[in-house]
């Protein structure tokens, strides 16, 4: 649970499986005492533990001291949460996925739409976080093989041409789903970065789709689900795009994400 601000209510931002709760206990009662720089620069500040952990109503919330007045712009929440992760990564080894730091924030939501808190992207899946993300699709049209058992039913245009699609196989060092197949680029959507802004980000960073490219790409539909892994939970909604490519243009892995991309027709995509 978190406090929106502009509600003045506390709102439901994560997810917690049952054995976090013990460790985090550990950790609210050693944080305050404990020798680091960090933990020192939260004290001065005249915080409480990180973590208010209600047995009765089985939630946990963020520390009032996020809200307090020496915490009142989301400039110093953020620092305050920083602070707790970076110790927490230290000398908590039983968070597996603190231990793939990616130095990159995600933004947590009220039901405002309004930004409470950006936290570290590994630490999103220990506190079951909703991520966000964008799915792109390429594709390409190409003249299609004509059998004599092909329907003349069709008009010119849809018998004449079929659909072939970029799929891109996931690099095989990827610390999560490493070798197996997914969209031609995929990506998460950062802290003050727009739907619009990542799809042309990670569209130039995966796949070496230049922005001229990119920027043709349509919104089609959203996805939500939600997994669990070792790492945590994860709720995640997609925003899934189409782009047609150009049918001489060849995407290139360019930022390790990828290991390679393959041409394929809906026929194969489909097994």
């Amino acid at each position: 649970m978190m406090s929106d601000p502009n509600l003045n209510k506390d709102v439901l931002v994560g997810l917690l499986r049952p054995e976090m709760i013990t460790g985090l206990e550990r950790f609210n009662s050693t944080f305050l005492s404990a020798e680091n720089t960090n933990v020192n620069e939260y004290r001065q500040q005249r915080c409480l533990p990180p973590f208010v952990i209600d047995h009765k109503n089985h939630t946990l919330g963020f520390s009032p001291s996020l809200y307090s007045l020496h915490q009142s712009s989301l400039h110093q929440r953020n620092k305050v949460m920083e602070m707790a992760l970076d110790y927490l990564r230290s000398v908590e080894a039983w968070i597996p996925a603190l231990s793939k730091w990616r130095n990159e924030k995600f933004p947590i939501y009220g039901t405002s739409s309004s930004l409470l808190l950006s936290i570290e992207r590994a630490a999103s899946y220990t506190f079951g976080i909703r991520q966000y993300a964008v799915y792109i699709n390429g594709y390409i049209t190409v003249p299609k093989i004509r059998t004599t058992s092909s329907s003349s039913n069709h008009s010119a245009s849809d018998s004449n041409r079929e659909i072939k699609i970029w799929v891109a196989q996931r690099s095989l060092t990827k610390e999560t789903w490493a070798g197996y197949l997914d969209q031609m680029v995929a990506g998460g959507i950062a802290t003050n970065h727009g739907l619009s802004q990542t799809v042309i980000k990670e569209c130039q960073e995966e796949a070496g789709i230049p922005p001229r490219l990119a920027r043709f790409a349509k919104p089609v539909s959203s996805i939500q689900y939600f997994t669990e892994s070792r790492l945590g939970l994860q709720p995640e909604t997609l925003f899934t795009y189409d782009l047609e490519m150009p049918a001489d243009f060849v995407p290139m892995p360019n930022d390790g994400e990828v290991e390679s991309f393959y041409l394929w027709s809906i026929e194969k995509v489909s097994i």
